[in-house]
């Protein structure tokens, strides 16, 4: 089988505008969530708002270009830059996005202008900015990529779905370079959405705490670049990890809640080990989805007890939401290209936030303060409304 290295990693969140700042806030222990005024509240509520979107200085012009568009591009021109790939393998590289959101930011806007009786703003074109493939679209655009174009829409699992597609994809033989990621701005519908089924914490968030009380939205953007192994030695880039499996399931029970007994989780983290040919016994550390919600929380919980069981010997967990918020499309690549930063550097950051943790959530909970652990295996998880799950299973390269 082959071995599907990351040879380039990018990423934009509130906690910092780069991969490489963001591996000092994780290793800081220093959260990107903070209290801000955001759309019609009067008092301050807990985001993880990105303060400046890069532009796009250094790429070709990317009309109709979106809010989501532009993270996308700043993460992509990372994780590109890093990779060494340019010319002809730039050209044939393809790209595989999840979002979302993608450009309902300025469709929310343009409503807003029409119904205070002006039309909306010359450069809004509803079809080349609202649809979720002008995401892929505008990262491809910006950066001449002519390989395969596909764009994942499915929730809060979009971007780690693209990762083990872009994996199964390689070891296929369909492609020798994937840019796999995702990007999502924060919009009205999906914060009032969240706010209407009373799962928001209007401070930050506390993921498996006792006293949590829901999750903080964030806005991102991340991607890797992925290549065959063999392929980034050959031309003597460096490769920062492998992505060594995945597994995808559905609970088939409810739109917005989790299944209680974790079936399909347990189910997706088994598939992920067993497509990665990881042991149980060989991974050192989960990153959990852990978005501070009570059923979220005590569902995954459930899941990696039932796999790992409840010893000392477990796998350390922890949630890095609190560090840049529940970002949607972007969480599952996001989290990965986090993991993948914290077991280069030997460090697992703790949960912010987390003090006391609840009954429902015991597990083997990194140490307030982080925890200094060499370790080669990891899995990040990923659920999405409508009972998605997507695992990804990780190994040091």
């Amino acid at each position: 089988m082959i071995d599907v290295a990351v040879s380039g990693l990018g990423a934009v969140c509130s906690a910092a505008s780069s991969a490489a700042e963001l591996e000092q806030a994780l290793c800081a222990m220093k959260p990107g969530v903070k209290k801000t005024l955001i759309y019609d509240h009067e008092e301050p509520v807990a985001a993880g708002v990105v303060d400046e979107v890069p532009d796009q200085a250094g790429e070709r012009a990317v009309a109709y270009s979106t809010r989501t568009g532009l993270l996308a591009v700043a993460a992509a021109r990372e994780a590109i830059g890093q990779s060494g790939l340019r010319g002809a393998d730039l050209a044939a590289t393809s790209v595989i996005a999840g979002s979302s959101v993608a450009g309902m930011t300025e469709s929310e806007r343009a409503f807003f202008r029409l119904k205070s009786g002006h039309g909306p703003d010359e450069e809004y074109d509803f079809w080349k900015q609202h649809p979720s493939g002008r995401v892929s679209d505008a990262v491809a655009d910006a950066f001449g990529l002519g390989g395969t174009r596909i764009t994942l829409s499915t929730a809060c699992v979009s971007s780690a779905q693209a990762i083990a597609s872009a994996v199964w994809m390689i070891r296929a033989g369909r492609a020798d370079a994937v840019l796999a990621g995702g990007s999502d701005a924060l919009c009205r519908l999906t914060w009032y959405g969240f706010r209407s089924l009373k799962v928001m914490d209007d401070d930050v968030s506390r993921p498996f705490d006792r006293n949590r009380a829901g999750m903080n939205l964030g806005e991102a953007a991340a991607f890797v670049v992925l290549e065959p192994l063999e392929r980034v030695k050959a031309r003597g880039a460096k490769a920062m990890a492998l992505i060594a499996g995945a597994g995808m399931t559905a609970d088939a029970y409810h739109m917005t809640a989790p299944d209680p007994e974790a079936r399909g989780a347990v189910r997706a983290i088994r598939a992920a080990l067993g497509d990665s040919g990881m042991r149980a016994d060989e991974v050192g550390y989960i990153n959990a989805h852990g978005t501070g919600t009570l059923q979220n929380d005590s569902m995954e919980a459930t899941a990696v007890r039932t796999v790992f069981g409840e010893n000392e010997s477990a796998p350390h967990v922890s949630s890095f939401k609190p560090f840049f918020g529940h970002t949607l499309g972007a969480a599952g690549a996001l989290e990965a290209v986090s993991s993948i930063l914290c077991i280069n550097d030997g460090f697992l950051p703790a949960t912010p936030g987390l003090k006391e943790a609840d009954e429902a959530c015991r597990l083997n909970h990194v140490p307030d303060g982080g925890l200094k652990k060499e370790v080669n295996a990891v899995l990040s998880n990923s659920f999405a409304f409508g009972g998605l799950n997507t695992v990804l299973a990780i190994r040091r390269a």
